[in-house]
């Protein structure tokens, strides 16, 4: 007695070519790692573009540049990620490694700039007394507030569970 087929693939010719390409995992894991490396590379830069040219102790110029560079923030985090869920894959604890620096590195960036962004909140406050523009102000705040608190969070979660598996501490299963 046969049960059906799972997971077996049937082969449907072409000529003489198979109709599918057999799986190449490494390499599919290097185009993502080589992909993540791009990511954050073009991610960073600008956010780095976004303190061009520096105005520090500028409120106005510190409010915009914190936003800007805290809205820009996903392609480099997901360059990052990728670089390193790459690494884990193909087995390369450097790379590991390499990308938990990074992400711990982008969430203590973050937070100073939290700090930078905080000191500039009464000044904005006092600035604006228009009701509409006001409370435009705050869900502006508060968009900032929450991604700068929030990323730093995921950060430092993802790194310390990668470096866990870096040093081969992780158990296979459900654990991510």
């Amino acid at each position: 007695m046969t049960g059906p087929k799972v997971l077996v693939r049937e082969e449907k010719e072409r000529g003489s070519r198979a109709a599918y390409l057999p799986p190449a995992p490494e390499a599919a894991w290097s185009f993502l790692a080589l992909t993540g490396a791009i990511f954050f590379l073009i991610g960073s830069a600008n956010q780095l573009l976004a303190f061009l040219p520096a105005r520090f102790g500028s409120a106005e110029w510190e409010f915009g540049t914190v936003s800007a560079y805290l809205d820009a923030m996903p392609l480099p985090a997901l360059g990052a990620t990728l670089f390193m869920a790459a690494g884990m894959a193909l087995g390369r604890r450097w790379m590991v490694r390499m990308g938990s620096a990074i992400v711990v590195l982008m969430a203590a960036v973050i937070l100073m700039l939290v700090v930078l962004y905080a000191t500039n909140i009464p000044i904005a406050l006092k600035a604006v007394t228009d009701p509409t523009i006001r409370f435009g102000l705050k869900k502006a705040m508060a968009k900032s507030l929450g991604q700068g608190l929030g990323y730093p969070v995921v950060f430092i979660v993802i790194a310390v569970k990668a470096w866990k598996v870096s040093r081969g501490s992780h158990s296979s299963g459900a654990h991510a």
